[in-house]
């Protein structure tokens, strides 16, 4: 048996998960000793609302050792262990660094928490390193290896040369893609299958099976939102929800909006709708996210298109103009969802 899923990071800021068919989802975390992903958190919450299975990994960087990286990756992924898959994900200016670095951090993640990371690499680097260490760990691999860069939807036996994964005895997830294209996302994507069930995914996020406790206090599942106030005021509350949902930065604040805008945002709340004088800016995640909702041209900027297309999209009279009795169809809107 097995499950089709994706990776995702930074780079994927205002997906929409509800909108993207998964099975898994594995979210960059964490990058050397200094940088978090400030979207983790938000992807992950948004996925395990909708009942998927998650992961979370940490780029190597070996600038620094594989004890210091693990330890880092530990102190921010905390809430994590118990519930979702931890993997290590060994490319880039790591890779010279050597077989012995990744094993350092995977040995001291697992004192830290009692769970056997995978590793992540590719299929290449499999074979032009000494991996027995590793492999006699136990640690298993996440494989990767493109059969070419078309664009593909998930596929149930994905293309793999014949060469083997050197010490490995075989993959726990393939990444057959980073071209993907699935429904409800515009971009490429990273394809992976996962030689696995549920349960076997949940026997690698927690070994103890749940028979024990978890080997460090973990985050519960994220209740159940308050209702917001149909009040048809697009204020911080409908601001940090909207983003909640979409999975974006929850920072109540909708940020670089161009002045000449505000004229189609009636119900914009000024005290978290962020709107220069002078110039755009990169616009919004939040509303780059909505618009890909609505079938708007994506900018990162809601003007009057963005606000026709949002009033199609919930049914109510097209105006142009983001007024109450549209910014109260999106609070019942959401509410709902």
């Amino acid at each position: 048996m097995s499950m089709n899923g994706i990776d995702i990071s930074n780079h994927q800021a205002g997906i929409d998960l509800a909108r993207v068919p998964f099975d898994f989802v594995i979210c960059k975390a964490t990058e050397g000793t200094g940088f978090v992903d400030r979207y983790c958190d938000g992807f992950i919450r948004t996925a395990a609302g909708l009942g998927r299975k998650t992961g979370v990994y940490h780029y190597a960087t070996g600038q620094s050792s594989g004890k210091a990286e693990a330890e880092y990756f530990y102190a921010n992924i905390k809430g994590y262990v118990g519930t979702s898959l931890l993997a290590l994900d060994w490319e880039g200016g790591a890779v010279e660094q050597g077989p012995a670095y990744a094993l350092a951090f995977l040995d001291r993640l697992r004192e830290l928490t009692g769970v056997k990371a995978l590793i992540y690499m590719s299929k290449s680097v499999c074979r032009a390193y000494d991996w027995s260490g590793v492999a006699a760990g136990d640690y298993g691999l996440w494989c990767a290896q493109y059969a070419d860069s078309s664009p593909t939807g998930y596929q149930a036996s994905p293309w793999t040369d014949d060469g083997g994964t050197g010490a490995f005895p075989g993959m726990a997830i393939y990444q057959y893609s980073s071209t993907g294209r699935l429904d409800g996302y515009d971009g490429n994507l990273d394809l992976n299958i996962a030689y696995m069930d549920g349960a076997a995914w949940d026997r690698y996020a927690n070994p103890g099976g749940g028979a024990d406790e978890p080997s460090v206090p973990v985050t519960a599942p994220p209740a159940a939102p308050e209702k917001l106030a149909v009040d048809g005021s697009f204020g911080p509350a409908t601001v940090r929800r909207t983003q909640a949902y979409f999975g974006t930065v929850v920072d109540g604040i909708v940020s670089y909006q161009p002045e000449s805008n505000r004229k189609y945002l009636y119900s914009a709340y000024a005290g978290c709708w962020q709107f220069l004088k002078t110039g755009y800016g990169p616009g919004s995640d939040m509303v780059r996210a909505m618009q890909r909702r609505f079938g708007a041209a994506v900018d990162g900027w809601a003007g009057r298109d963005t606000v026709l297309h949002m009033q199609a999209f919930l049914g109510v009279a097209q105006d142009g103009s983001m007024g109450p009795k549209t910014v109260s169809a999106w609070q019942s809107w959401i509410n709902s969802h």
